[in-house]
């Protein structure tokens, strides 16, 4: 059992995924930063926003990737006395 989720945590696809979903959402969190700055107004409507409609997509990509891989990772951690994590630590 053991090896196969030391497999499962070291799949570049899994990592790839939490890192590429979270670096879209804060380029899209920047896009909306932005769009604020370019129109001169604040508040930008966020219902309206394509930078932050975008943002909310990829951050919710972001957090199911985490926590599909936070639920291999934890089990791990703690049996080896290693520190845990949530989605909104990593």
């Amino acid at each position: 059992m053991i090896k196969s989720l030391t497999w499962r945590l070291h799949s570049p696809v899994e990592t790839k995924q939490v890192l590429q979903h979270s670096i879209a959402a804060d380029h899209d969190f920047i896009g909306w930063m932005q769009d604020i700055r370019d129109t001169g107004t604040c508040p930008v409507s966020t219902s309206t926003d394509a930078s932050f409609q975008a943002a909310g997509r990829a951050d919710t990509l972001a957090v199911k990737a985490k926590t599909k891989f936070l639920a291999l990772w934890n089990p791990v951690a703690r049996k080896f006395g290693q520190p845990t994590f949530t989605s909104t630590e990593i």
